[in-house]
């Protein structure tokens, strides 16, 4: 049984998955920016309903950015501790990827420019191709 944690602190919302074979439960924070306050507890959750120990991780994913510069500290910082303190293997995933691989998967194109607002009117940029 394959079981994985994703972790999400790049925007407002902070955000967990949940991966047990192929089923995947997801845990998000009502209010925008308490990545701080709420990651773990989201963790707890998560792992209490599955009724597993963050031993039993297979892997954890986290995103790495861009993103909110503190959350991102944050939910790495998190993923870090954990995968160290249990010896699990740790990916790091862009938030402009991610946007990009779920427009591949919602559209039959190939190329995707994918923008995500910054601060003091300035975006962030990727340019992807599926091959």
């Amino acid at each position: 049984m394959t079981i994985l944690l994703a972790i999400d602190t790049s925007a407002s919302m902070t955000r967990v998955a949940l991966s047990i074979e192929d089923r995947i439960r997801q845990y998000r924070t009502d209010e925008p920016r308490q990545a701080a306050q709420q990651l773990l507890p989201l963790i707890d959750t998560a792992f209490a309903e599955a009724a597993i120990s963050t031993k039993e991780l297979d892997g954890i994913a986290v995103v790495t950015g861009p993103g909110s510069f503190t959350g991102l500290r944050i939910g790495i910082g998190v993923a870090q501790g954990l995968s160290l303190a249990n010896s699990t293997l740790l990916i790091g995933v862009s938030s402009l990827e991610l946007l990009a691989k779920t427009a591949n998967a919602l559209t039959e194109d190939d190329g995707y420019l994918v923008c995500i607002p910054a601060r003091e009117d300035e975006i962030y940029l990727g340019a992807y191709e599926q091959q």
